[in-house]
């Protein structure tokens, strides 16, 4: 395992990776609107888990495109390849992966520093 955060221009984890967090995985699967809100916390995009949590528990297509407009930014913030319409059909098709994908990087972001930067930046930008 490496010791520092390594960019790169995809995801660390493939769309089916899902299995290395098991735990997110699970709960991806039975409350999506959890993940999908502490995911966004995270990244400091919205600070009430809650909130972005039900917002995203409304409608099985809105799900898609608030999972996708979040994948976006997590692709935007890491330089990582990929589209706006390929994030919405990775929620529409396999949510749950989705969304523990993004959560696997959010963890190693977060592990090696890189989250804390991106909260600070974004924080001076608000103030």
């Amino acid at each position: 395992m490496s010791t520092a955060y390594t960019p790169s221009k995809s995801f660390h984890s493939g769309l089916f990776g899902c299995t290395n967090d098991l735990g997110t995985f699970c709960v991806s699967l039975l409350l999506p609107c959890l993940v999908y809100g502490q995911n966004k916390k995270m990244l400091n995009v919205e600070s009430d888990c809650r909130t972005s949590g039900i917002k995203y528990g409304v409608c099985f297509v809105i799900q898609s495109c608030m999972g996708g407009k979040l994948r976006g930014e997590i692709r935007r913030e890491r330089g990582l390849e990929g589209s706006a319409l390929e994030d919405c059909m990775l929620h529409l098709a396999c949510r749950p992966c989705a969304l523990t994908q993004e959560r696997i990087e959010l963890d190693r972001m977060e592990r090696f520093g890189h989250l804390d930067e991106l909260v600070f930046q974004r924080k001076k930008v608000v103030d």
